[in-house]
């Protein structure tokens, strides 16, 4: 469900699914978005949360060859560029140990705010799709995000472990 939760038209989602209690309030007359195309608001996402707080941010990943032929046709984000010349030099001398494979700018809005890392609010849709690659996608910055993804995939790590014999 997707509706405005205060009066400076900031759209906000709620998960149906999720929803454990409601009420029903007074009849509220409905209001055409006044910000542009509804649509034009999930361009810049990966999934469909978005705060106040978010910014757009940088996300530089990696991937190697065969996973680059699919992000490279069917992008992650609407600001994807693949990194090339001097940049590109700059982080193959960073990361050595990264042979072949692509860099690539992801531009898109994250959930982060201000505080420790524990106090960051996760983009879960961002951190599950770059996920989704496995060891053909690297996650080289933000730190932050880097963590978040090393910690869901150390995780599922565990969890295998638990169930292989």
């Amino acid at each position: 469900m997707i509706g405005a939760i205060d009066k400076d038209d900031f759209i906000i989602n709620f998960a149906i699914d999720r929803i454990k209690d409601y009420r029903i309030m007074d009849k509220i007359a409905y209001r055409e978005y006044s910000n542009g195309d509804i649509n034009d608001r999930f361009n810049d996402l990966v999934g469909i949360t978005l705060r106040k707080e978010s910014k757009m941010e940088h996300i530089i990943i990696w991937v190697d060859d065969i996973t680059f032929n699919y992000v490279n046709t069917k992008h992650i984000t609407r600001f994807q560029t693949n990194i090339v010349g001097s940049e590109e030099k700059k982080l193959r001398e960073q990361y050595p140990q990264l042979e072949a494979g692509h860099f690539i700018d992801l531009y898109t809005y994250v959930c982060e705010l201000t505080g420790t890392p524990d106090d960051k609010f996760k983009n879960y849709e961002l951190v599950r799709e770059l996920s989704s690659y496995a060891g053909g996608l690297l996650v080289l910055s933000p730190e932050y995000l880097q963590n978040q993804i090393f910690d869901k995939i150390s995780a599922h790590k565990e969890r295998y472990s638990k169930i292989r014999t």
